[in-house]
């Protein structure tokens, strides 16, 4: 796979994701800190859990919890 191919379906994968925020209630002008925080909570995790939709819900979720502030 080509590089720019790459960085078409990580573009892709980012917007997705920040749709998802969206839809939980992350505020429009906290999408990028949204994905910030995801990146280190999600590094959290176990290796040895499966990566799956249910894991990115799930941290989602627990984001709603610990960064309150980012969600109306």
């Amino acid at each position: 796979m080509n590089n720019l191919k790459e960085q078409e379906l990580l573009d892709e994968i980012v917007t997705l994701l920040m749709a998802s925020f969206s839809l939980a209630g992350v505020k429009d002008e906290n999408l990028n800190k949204a994905l910030e925080f995801y990146e280190i909570e999600i590094n959290k995790r176990d290796d040895n859990e499966e990566y799956s939709y249910k894991s990115v819900c799930e941290v989602i979720l627990d984001m709603k919890q610990k960064y309150k502030d980012l969600f109306y």
